[in-house]
Order: C-alpha cells, then sequence, then structure tokens
C-alpha cells in the first residue's frame, strides 16, 4: 500500500523520474521518426491532387459558466491512381496546421505498394512535425 514518506521522496528520486520519462518521450518520438523514415524509404512516390480540406469543428467549453470557443481542425484528403492505375485516396489523420495547401493543389504522395490506402501527403508538416515534436519533448 502507498505510503507517503517524504524521506524516500527526495528530489534525486523525483529529478530522476522526471529524467525516466524524458528518455521514454524521445525514445518513442526516435521510434516513430524511424518509423516513418523506414517507410518513405520503402514507399512508391507519385503524384496526386488535394480533392478536400475536411474541417472538423469542435466546442471547448472554458470554465465559466456558459462560455465555449470553437476550435477548427482540417485534414486534408488526396487523389491518386496507384502503378496500375486505380485512383485511392488519403485522409491525412493528422490536423493540419498550414494554410500552404488548397483544394486542387499537386502534391506528391508517398504510398504503400500493398496497401495502396496507406500512404502520407509529401509535406514536412504531415510527415515529420509531430513525430519531431514527441522527440524534442523528450
Amino acid at each position: 500500500m502507498f505510503r507517503w514518506d517524504p524521506e524516500k521522496w527526495t528530489v534525486e528520486r523525483v529529478g530522476g523520474c522526471f529524467v525516466l520519462f524524458g528518455a521514454l518521450l524521445a525514445l518513442t518520438g526516435l521510434i516513430w521518426m524511424g518509423n516513418r523514415a523506414f517507410f518513405i524509404s520503402k514507399s512508391i512516390k507519385t503524384e496526386g491532387q488535394l480533392i478536400e480540406i475536411d474541417s472538423v469543428e469542435t466546442e471547448r467549453w472554458r470554465r465559466q459558466p456558459h462560455e465555449s470557443s470553437t476550435q477548427v481542425t482540417r485534414h486534408a484528403i488526396a487523389e491518386f491512381k496507384d502503378e496500375a492505375g486505380q485512383r485511392h485516396e488519403i485522409r491525412c489523420l493528422l490536423p493540419m496546421a498550414t494554410d500552404s495547401l488548397s483544394t486542387g493543389d499537386v502534391v506528391m504522395v508517398h504510398y504503400n505498394r500493398l496497401n495502396p490506402q496507406e500512404g502520407f501527403i509529401d509535406h514536412w508538416m504531415i510527415l515529420w512535425f509531430a513525430p519531431g515534436l514527441v522527440l524534442g519533448m523528450g
């Protein structure tokens, strides 16, 4: 059973917990980034077109009664043809925080040859921002 003992929870132990948490976070970011780099090295790169920027509104409640704010997240949807000439769509799972892409833009797409539904739009924000952020926080 947990019992609070101030002598056990010294600065060194608390600091050690922060170091351990940071190391785990950095390791997670490193694995995620390596996984993404491995996927890109094995993927097929082709030209696609953004067919839609899907906007999703979510309401966030504030601490004040009856006050809320609306947050809009945007997800890009790109269409491309695989090696066999079949059309596929890829929807970015991570929200875009940039206005540099718009509907109708021609973009490069990395996709898995065995499963063309699995892929990414070739944009630094989509490919590297989230894994780099997690790695940097570690």
